[in-house]
């Protein structure tokens, strides 16, 4: 998946979320060994200081991903069953995915 080719690339990959978020962030790590499994503890002005320090953000439509982008963390904006027409993130230096499910 995508964070095993970040990590064969020799970047660190770090996933974020709330407490209900760590049964799919558990999955992830598990398939890919060596990510940090942070979600559900951080504080927000934690997870903010991080993702501003990241070289790149990859995020669903979320706070988190609105948040990469005020801090100036290039994106990539992955939606779903929302639309990038929406909610946007607010930066130059993005890329949107749409998935239209």
């Amino acid at each position: 998946g995508l964070a095993r080719e970040f990590m064969g690339k020799g970047l660190e990959v770090a996933l974020f979320g709330s407490k209900n978020d760590r049964d799919v962030t558990a999955e992830i790590a598990a398939l890919a060994p060596g990510v940090v499994d942070l979600a559900g503890q951080t504080r927000l002005e934690d997870a903010i200081d991080l993702i501003a320090a990241a070289r790149l953000a990859v995020s669903n439509d979320s706070g988190l991903m609105h948040v990469a982008a005020a801090v100036g963390t290039p994106i990539v904006a992955v939606y779903g069953s929302t639309s990038p027409e929406n909610t946007p993130p607010l930066a130059e230096r993005r890329e949107l995915v749409w998935l239209g499910l």
